[in-house]
């Protein structure tokens, strides 16, 4: 174990950390518009609606099982009857209404390359984001896109439903989603592009301070002091109203717990200095800091996908994001894994918009016509 001790200019500046977290990793800024109607295929070009998952049943916290999925169609959808691509996209943390933001996201720009449908999974929840991986705390969110949105869209929709028509995109909390479920599964996802991944760098998270840095975890460790005695419903409410809601729902997507509060943090108050358990900061660095583990684990399926692109801001505000993809593109040509790595000069979510219609939808459009 190691021990360090803990200024009060240190926990202050942890809780404005927190904040600002919080308020980076989101939206894109527009009302949420969701349908509770579960659709079948109609003459619309979108929809929005919630997905009830079974693989997210069950969960220990007892999180909402609903998925918010948006599907869009393009013109090519009702003046034609071939099938065709799908492209999934996994938004961000706390990214609630981007599913409703699509259309307006994508614009006429969907109907101008090549034609594909576009499904949003959203991956926020209670705690503002799943991470899109499997934990007994929070559900599968990974094994309810896998095993059950895309069968339900290609069950439901006129699709090419092959992993060579398949795309999966993602940004930030989504990129990191992205990057991880199209490694593990190849063989559903042939082409993927990551956006802006939240991924640590060569230091993996201790030099974060969003969750590793010690000197940042008494806001936490005082969060956590208010779950104490709570169960149900009271401990999901407190945990969602927490001003360290972001490092909370890290811990309930990587390293769960069988008992309340249903995951494990990694630091303790021991006679006022902060004391870390080396076992449980295992499971919070093989969430987002052992990247180049999974990459190399995973090389093969990597070398199977028909293209793999990375898409980062260099003016990003969380510096760290930047460094992760540095390390990201260093691991993956390592590994000899071909890819793409655009750097362009907006910072997290300045260009969004722009990077969807001028970067992703080309990217999605040669993969899926065999240019890649």
């Amino acid at each position: 174990m190691s021990t360090l001790g803990v200024t009060r200019r240190a926990w202050s500046a942890t809780v404005v950390m927190a904040a600002v977290a919080l308020a980076g990793c989101g939206d894109t800024g527009d009302a949420v518009a969701t349908s509770s109607a579960t659709p079948e295929a109609t003459h619309a070009q979108s929809t929005v609606f919630q997905f009830d998952s079974e693989e997210l049943a069950g969960n220990l916290l007892g999180a909402s099982t609903e998925i918010t999925v948006g599907v869009l169609l393009p013109d090519a959808y009702f003046t034609s009857d071939d099938p065709l691509p799908v492209l999934y996209f996994l938004p961000g943390y706390s990214a609630s209404s981007t599913a409703a933001d699509m259309p307006d996201v994508l614009g006429e720009a969907l109907n101008e390359t090549e034609p594909m449908i576009v499904v949003t999974v959203t991956g926020a929840n209670e705690l503002g984001g799943s991470w899109y991986t499997d934990s007994e705390a929070i559900g599968n969110w990974e094994q309810a896109v896998v095993t059950e949105i895309v069968p339900y869209v290609d069950t439901h929709y006129r699709t090419r439903a092959s992993a060579e028509s398949r795309g999966l995109a993602g940004h930030s909390m989504g990129g990191y989603g992205a990057l991880t479920i199209g490694m593990r599964h190849a063989d559903v996802f042939g082409s993927v592009l990551v956006m802006a991944p939240a991924v640590a760098g060569e230091d993996g998270l201790g030099d974060l301070a969003l969750l590793g840095s010690a000197s940042d975890a008494p806001p936490v460790l005082l969060a956590m002091e208010a779950l104490e005695g709570l169960e149900g419903e009271a401990l999901l409410s407190a945990l969602s109203a927490s001003a360290a809601r972001f490092a909370l729902s890290y811990g309930t997507a990587f390293a769960p717990s069988p008992e309340p509060p249903y995951f494990q943090y990694p630091y303790s108050l021991v006679d006022g200095e902060v004391v870390r358990d080396d076992t449980v900061w295992e499971q919070w660095e093989a969430g987002i800091g052992d990247i180049d583990v999974d990459i190399a684990q995973h090389r093969e399926a990597l070398l199977s996908l028909e293209t793999l692109g990375l898409d980062c801001g260099s003016n990003d505000e969380f510096t760290w994001i930047v460094e992760g993809c540095d390390f990201i593109d260093a691991e993956l040509t390592a590994q000899g894994v071909p890819h793409t790595y655009t750097v362009h000069d907006g910072t997290h979510t300045s260009l969004f918009r722009e990077r969807m219609t001028d970067a992703v939808l080309p990217f999605f459009a040669e993969a899926f016509a065999g240019r890649s």
